[in-house]
Parts: C-alpha cells; sequence; structure tokens
C-alpha cells in the first residue's frame, strides 16, 4: 500500500490548497473533511486520477458476484 499523505499549503494571499496522495477514491475527501470545515470555506476542487480508482474493498465486493 502507498504511504499516504496530506499537505496543507497556504498561500501568501491566503488562499489554501490541500494535497492529499496515496488515497484512492472518495475517502481523499473523507480523510480532511474536518479540517477543511474547520479552515472555512473550500472554494473549488481538482481532482485527481486516483479519485476515480476503485479502492480494494470496491474491487473485491465486485469480484464476488
Amino acid at each position: 500500500m502507498a504511504e499516504q499523505t496530506v499537505t496543507y499549503l497556504i498561500g501568501k494571499d491566503g488562499k489554501i490548497t490541500v494535497e492529499v496522495n496515496g488515497v484512492k477514491g472518495a475517502a481523499c475527501r473523507e480523510l480532511v473533511r474536518d479540517t477543511v470545515e474547520k479552515l472555512g470555506v473550500e472554494l473549488s476542487t481538482e481532482l485527481k486520477p486516483e479519485y476515480f480508482e476503485q479502492t480494494g474493498e470496491k474491487e473485491q465486493e465486485k469480484n464476488r458476484f
């Protein structure tokens, strides 16, 4: 399993960028949800290709049928 990392960058203009690596599917959003809510409103989201990949659990479930 790849190492999971979350990086928070705060620009001089106050813009906060959150980058998640090593997490597939919607789990990335779950991972940072509480922190993002505490920091304020998230204005935009750019999803990486990993977001659209299936997690191991879904793949295993799919193979059962």
